[in-house]
Parts: structure tokens; C-alpha cells; sequence
């Protein structure tokens, strides 16, 4: 029998309910194909990697994967992890700023050996400005439109730039994305 390699395979998944509607989905189908997709390649002793948000109750998937690899880790696949080297966990989340400080150390102290959690900033900006930026976006809406002005203007990950793959895509989510079409966050309308 061939010896089996583990692999750190990249997932990806998006889209939106309204651009899916049309075909009789939403994303609750994307998410579940995801996990069952997760589920596969963990039980074939691969390690996945992604980008998401944990803790953002419009994004689940990150949390349903961190389920999925939970379920996942009986004792024989537990004692292939070693707690004190994160490149032998099932999971490796690449979380953008700000998202990735609303992951507090309690958080992250409970997915030890579970999910390792890679930090992205945006180039450019010193850590000093970010936690400064990110603090006035808690409380202050206009911090948050001088964020995605930030964003938009960002040569990492400037709306202007032609659309590349591998190292050259953009590690933080996109300005339309975050900020919408107009340069403001979208918000719910409340009902």
C-alpha cells in the first residue's frame, strides 16, 4: 500500500442568496457543501486551510468548519496532532484585520489543537495605526468609511487592480465587499 502524504488543501466558498436564488440555493447550501467537503478531506487525513470570519452571525462557515474538524478529532486522529506544533492541527485560518480581533485569546486558547489562526494586516500601516483604526471603529461610522477608503486605495488590494491569482490576490476582503458599491459599509435595514 502507496504511503499516504498530507496535504494543506486551500477551501473556498461564496456568493450570495440573491445570485443564487435563481438556481433554488442560498449560501446555508454552499456552507453544507463546504463541511461535507471539509469532512472528506479530513477523514482522508488532510489538513485545510481558509479565510473567514469567526463570530460574524452573517458568516457561519468558518464556525461550521471548526465544528466539522472538532466532530472529526477522535483518538486516533488526535494523537496525529501535537499541540505544541500547529502545523500538525486540522485547520488553518487565514482571518483579516479587523476581523481577527474580535478572536479573543479564550477563543483561540480552546481551538489549540484544533484550528491555528494566521493574523493578515494590510500592508502599508504599522501596527499602532491599525489597533488605533480599529478601536475607532467601534464606536465611530465615520472611522469605518475612512476604513474603506483605506481599503479602496490600498495597492495590495486596490478595486483598480487587474484580477491575479496566488501571491498576488488580495489577503483582506475586497472593498466592495466590506464597504459596498458606494464606499460604506452595507448595513441590514432594521426590520
Amino acid at each position: 500500500m502507496p504511503k499516504s502524504t498530507t496535504s494543506l488543501i486551500a477551501l473556498s466558498a461564496g456568493g450570495a442568496d440573491k445570485e443564487l436564488a435563481p438556481y433554488g440555493l442560498g449560501m446555508e447550501h454552499i456552507d453544507e457543501l463546504m463541511v461535507r467537503v471539509a469532512k472528506t478531506l479530513l477523514a482522508g487525513g488532510h489538513r485545510l486551510s481558509f479565510g473567514g470570519t469567526l463570530g460574524n452571525a452573517e458568516q457561519d462557515l468558518t464556525r461550521y468548519l471548526i465544528e466539522a474538524a472538532q466532530n472529526w478529532l477522535d483518538d486516533a486522529s488526535a494523537k496525529k496532532c501535537d499541540v505544541t506544533r500547529p502545523q500538525t492541527w486540522p485547520l488553518v485560518n487565514y482571518s483579516a484585520w479587523p476581523y481577527y480581533r474580535f478572536i479573543d485569546d479564550e477563543q483561540r486558547a480552546r481551538l489549540v489543537g484544533v484550528c491555528q489562526f494566521i493574523n493578515i494586516d494590510p500592508d502599508g500601516l504599522p501596527e499602532s495605526e491599525l489597533k488605533r483604526l480599529a478601536d475607532r471603529m467601534k464606536y465611530d461610522a465615520q472611522a469605518k468609511t475612512g476604513y474603506c477608503q483605506l481599503l479602496q486605495s490600498s495597492p495590495r488590494c486596490s478595486s483598480q487592480r487587474p484580477k491575479t491569482s496566488g501571491s498576488g490576490s488580495c489577503s483582506i476582503r475586497s472593498p466592495r465587499e466590506f464597504c459596498g458599491a458606494t464606499g460604506e459599509r452595507e448595513r441590514t435595514p432594521p426590520h
